[in-house]
């Protein structure tokens, strides 16, 4: 694990017993991650007094990638190796905490919300934001929280299975209705369709009138 002054990145193993369920492995990290980014920037705005202005602009981006609104801010990468029967899956996160280049970060973003809504209500309640640019989303608490919400989300995956998720993940992501281009490599023809979800194998769903699954290794998706 490192944790340095700017960004989180660390790493952690998980041992599967099904093939199955590997590629949820991911969606469950974005949703630990995504949550707990949630939790302690509301915190700090409900300290403050702020209702809304930051944690509904935290997405996903399929498969593995944290934005705020268009910037990303972090991502998740997982590789498992087979072994006498069991799947082994090391899981690392890398999160932009205090870094300002070269995107941007969770706690300069935070900063931005706070200062437009300081700039609005100071006149009225100025001590409210007094050391208000010191608060800021601290690196243990939030590698805590990411792993307790992780906990929390295995439990009901392993007893339940993605299907009771789904609709949290789904509410999180950026492409509900979006449209993209369907390539298939042997005959190079594009079809357009329309994202519609995840697939009960964790593929990606997009089709026209018809439910369709069109992501697979023989296939581009643009």
């Amino acid at each position: 694990m490192v944790i340095a002054a700017w960004r989180i990145i660390f790493f952690f193993q998980l041992h599967l017993q099904r093939s199955k369920n590997l590629p949820f492995i991911q969606y469950l990290i974005s949703l630990a991650v995504i949550e707990a980014i949630r939790r302690e920037a509301s915190s700090i705005l409900l300290e403050l007094g702020i209702a809304s202005g930051f944690v509904e602009n935290l997405k996903i981006k399929w498969p593995n990638d944290i934005y705020y609104k268009n910037i990303k801010i972090g991502g998740i990468l997982c590789h498992s190796r087979y072994s006498d029967g069991v799947y082994y899956v090391t899981n690392g996160i890398g999160l932009n905490l205090n870094n300002m280049a070269p995107t941007a970060c969770i706690n300069s973003l935070l900063c931005s919300v706070i200062e437009e809504f300081k700039c609005k209500e100071s006149e009225r309640n100025s001590m409210t934001f007094l050391n208000a640019e010191k608060k800021k989303v601290g690196r243990e608490k939030l590698l805590a929280k990411i792993l307790e919400c992780f906990e929390d989300y295995y439990q009901i995956f392993d007893s339940k299975g993605f299907k009771a998720l789904e609709p949290l993940y789904l509410s999180h992501w950026l492409h509900s209705g979006q449209k993209v281009h369907f390539r298939n490599v042997d005959s190079q023809k594009s079809i357009a369709l329309q994202i519609q979800g995840l697939s009960s194998s964790g593929c990606l769903l997009a089709g026209r009138k018809q439910r369709r699954n069109i992501f697979s290794s023989n296939n581009l998706f643009q």
